[in-house]
C-alpha cells in the first residue's frame, strides 16, 4: 500500500494505492512479475481554490486501476497501464454575472511501455 499527498491547482491531492502480486512468468533468468493496483485520488481541501476567472474548480473522488509488468531479470518496468474516471466540477460567475455550473467526468486509460529498438 502506498499514499502520497501533493499540492495541485486545484489544492492538496492524497493519491493512495494498493498494489497485489498477480502472478509470475518465466524462467528464473528471464522471470516478469505482474502488479495490480487499484488508485484513489482525493482532493484535500474543503474549499477548493479559484480557477480560471475565478471559477471554483472542485474534484470528487477519483479511482482507477493499474496494472504494472516488471522484468526481474533486467531489473526494469515494461509495461503500465492505468484506468481512472475523475468527476470534476466548475461553478462561479460569468463575465455577465450568469451562474455557470459544469461537471463533467474524465475517463482514460493510459498505457506507457519500453519498446526495444
Amino acid at each position: 500500500n502506498d499514499q502520497v499527498t501533493t499540492d495541485s491547482p486545484m489544492g492538496p491531492m492524497t493519491i493512495s494505492s494498493a498494489s497485489t502480486l498477480k502472478n509470475v512468468d518465466g524462467a528464473a533468468d528471464a522471470q516478469v512479475v505482474t502488479l495490480a493496483s487499484t488508485l484513489t485520488l482525493r482532493q484535500d481541501s474543503v474549499t477548493p481554490r479559484a480557477g480560471p476567472m475565478g471559477m471554483t474548480m472542485k474534484m470528487d473522488e477519483a479511482r482507477g486501476d493499474r496494472e504494472t509488468r516488471f522484468s526481474v531479470a533486467k531489473g526494469r518496468i515494461e509495461r503500465v497501464t492505468t484506468n481512472m474516471t475523475m468527476p470534476m466540477s466548475i461553478s462561479g460567475s460569468g463575465p455577465d454575472g450568469a451562474v455557470i455550473d459544469m461537471r463533467s467526468v474524465s475517463v482514460s486509460k493510459t498505457t506507457l511501455e519500453l519498446l526495444q529498438p
